[in-house]
């Protein structure tokens, strides 16, 4: 196992290292990154610069804590992490990348 950092959201975790080596993202506007991998990247619309508005997932930092909010339910169902100030949840993609294999990148 070692240590992914994101930076721009002040944490990192702990992936196996063939996963390390593949896992890409990018930040978002509003205090997220969407992740993809250079595998899944090949495949349309599977890219962080695609239409796929969550490629693989997406980290939200939120400031506060999930009570802090009307939607904590919400928030709970997404596994928040709570960190001193702030905490993240995480979002999967809402459909499927590829339908057949005309959207297979060449």
């Amino acid at each position: 196992m070692v240590w992914y950092e994101i930076p721009e959201l002040g944490i990192k975790f702990l992936v196996k290292q063939g996963i390390k080596e593949s896992l890409i993202y990018k930040p978002t506007k509003n205090s997220s990154v969407v992740f993809s991998t250079k595998e899944l990247s090949k495949i349309y619309n599977c890219g962080l610069n695609q239409s796929a508005s969550v490629p693989l997932v997406l980290i939200e930092k939120i400031k506060g804590k999930p009570d802090d909010y009307e939607w904590k339910d919400y928030y709970m169902a997404r596994h928040p992490k709570q960190f001193n100030g702030f905490f993240v949840i995480y979002n999967g993609p809402q459909s499927v990348y590829a339908t057949g294999k005309e959207n297979i990148a060449k």
